[in-house]
């Protein structure tokens, strides 16, 4: 495993790394490229926010260049017209790619069927192994894990008894892991980190290809 990881982190070191947070709006996307950022730039989008709206930020984490993105939530990603256009914009912003998609999901509040939805958007438009290939799974609100589980149970343990389609998509995206955006322990803040681009760096291992790039003539297919 060392020289495994010291090998992922040369190639982070060098490339850098172009994260783009997707998920359902208030599962603490914006809050979650905060706390990488180590300081307050992103705002959370409301209601009036379009699809065109992408905020684009970046830092180092040991030497690692981040740049992270940040979109709308999906209110109703069933809407083909709306993932066109976010998924267009990303694709002409990006012209390099994104190496990772990280799907956040606020823990405690359910698997629902927009999450599922989003889910089986990337994968009918990008591919059947996109999520193994190019998304991590990023839990959000981790102190209130911690507030039920503390001493009981591992982030890793409750992942091994879930049931049904979130633990399909976690084992899908070759793990999870778990955030607390909330804490001031540089210690928690440390070992989540390193969390995140363990998983990372697994992903680029394990795939052929590097980072993702939207095809110019993207048109979307809806479920």
């Amino acid at each position: 495993m060392t020289c495994f990881v010291s090998e992922q982190w040369n190639k982070m070191h060098h490339n850098g790394l172009t994260l783009l947070f997707v998920g359902i709006t208030g599962a603490g996307k914006s809050e979650t490229g905060n706390t990488i950022l180590g300081r307050r730039a992103f705002n959370a989008h409301d209601e009036n926010t379009t699809f065109e709206d992408i905020g684009i930020e970046c830092c180092k984490y040991k030497g690692i260049s981040l740049k992270l993105v940040d979109g709308p939530g999906f209110p109703d990603c069933a809407t083909g017209d709306l993932f066109q256009r976010f998924i267009s914009k990303i694709g002409a912003t990006l012209g390099h790619g994104v190496d990772v998609f990280i799907f956040v999901w606020k823990y405690g509040s359910g698997f629902s069927m927009e999450n599922r939805e989003i889910l089986t958007l990337l994968k009918k438009n990008f591919g059947s192994d996109f999520l193994r290939n190019f998304c991590v799974f990023l839990t959000t609100y981790g102190d209130y894990y911690e507030l039920e589980h503390k001493e009981k149970k591992s982030f890793s343990e409750y992942c091994s008894n879930l049931v049904g389609p979130q633990k399909e998509l976690i084992e899908e995206c070759r793990g999870a892991v778990l955030f607390d955006n909330r804490t001031g322990d540089v210690n928690v803040k440390e070992r989540q980190m390193k969390s995140l681009l363990y998983l990372i760096g697994k992903k680029i291992s394990h795939r052929r290809s590097p980072a993702f790039k939207i095809p110019s003539e993207f048109k979307i297919v809806s479920i």
